[in-house]
């Protein structure tokens, strides 16, 4: 028998298997295995920045709009409070105007009381004029609590704004331009007018009598 073996039952290798076994993969690894790029740190803090700028700017307009409501409300509650204060006045005025002729009448009666001559009329009287005096002061009391108050009178300056001139005292005891004396109490209702009073007053002097008068206060300092 011949050893030599046949060569058709030797197996062939495939050469292209060979060389697809040998063929290296490395651009596939290093893709799948490269970095993926990140952004800057300059990029980051420039997207904070914003932010914290926009941040700012709705916090300032918040902070605005806070402010204008503050305001209105506060201009809401002064509204309010005048209108409230107004028609609480107008009541008052109202039922004032109906008192006061009840409270000329006491201070007539106690002003007459006054000027009786009698010595013993007035002692018979006394007890219903101190009476009187305690009824006028508890009703001037109510009234001054609810904000009426009396003109000043006698001694003091006329002012046409409260007082209503109705006569001119030549002669009288207080200085010129002043009130002498008061023929009706007027009053106020908290700054208004609620009746002016009626008033005399005292004569202004002439200009001429004026520079003489000054002079001979002059002449007398210097003497």
């Amino acid at each position: 028998m011949n050893d030599a073996h046949d060569p058709e039952s030797t197996p062939q290798e495939n050469p292209r298997e060979e060389k697809a076994e040998e063929t290296p993969m490395e651009p596939a690894a290093e893709a799948a295995g490269q970095p993926t790029a990140e952004p800057s740190a300059g990029t980051a803090a420039g997207s904070l920045e914003a932010e914290l700028d926009a941040l700012r700017k709705e916090r300032d307009a918040l902070r605005s709009q806070l402010q204008r409501s503050l305001a209105d409300l506060a201009n809401i509650r002064r509204r309010h409070s005048k209108e409230i204060e107004q028609m609480r006045e107008m009541a008052v005025e109202s039922f004032a105007r109906e008192l006061l002729p009840v409270l000329d009448n006491f201070h007539l009666a106690l002003e007459a009381h006054e000027q009786q001559t009698s010595g013993s009329a007035k002692s018979e009287a006394h007890a219903l004029v101190e009476g009187l005096r305690m009824v006028r002061g508890l009703f001037e009391g109510v009234l001054e609590r609810h904000g009426v108050r009396e003109i000043e009178g006698k001694g003091h300056p006329f002012d046409p704004n409260k007082h209503e001139a109705v006569g001119v005292d030549a002669t009288g005891d207080v200085e010129p331009g002043h009130i002498s004396q008061v023929v009706q109490r007027g009053y106020l209702l908290s700054d208004r007018v609620l009746r002016p009073s009626r008033v005399i007053v005292r004569e202004l002097q002439p200009a001429a009598d004026q520079r003489s008068a000054d002079s001979a206060g002059e002449r007398e300092s210097a003497e």
